[in-house]
């Protein structure tokens, strides 16, 4: 997945979570460290959305939950006709 393409579906996922949109199924990892390594690959994908962006998000633990609710693939489920934020 290119870089816009993930920062567009991080994007559309956060707008969902900020709508008050509930996700079908809890988040869950099968181990610390897991956890940890999907962490580690939101910080990297949160800091290229950052520097597209120009500058500082401080709404980033929104932002970090809507990207490992998107890695996981719970945003599937959202509507593919809807209109993007």
């Amino acid at each position: 997945m290119k870089i816009k393409e993930l920062i567009e579906t991080v994007t559309q996922a956060l707008h969902g979570a900020i709508k008050g949109g509930r996700l079908p199924r809890p988040i869950v990892f099968d181990s610390a460290t897991e956890l940890s390594q999907a962490l580690l690959r939101a910080k990297d994908a949160h800091s290229q959305y950052e520097r597209c962006l120009g500058a500082k998000d401080d709404n980033w633990p929104l932002w970090y939950a809507a990207y490992l609710a998107m890695e996981q693939g719970l945003k599937k489920s959202r509507d593919p006709n809807s209109p993007a934020p």
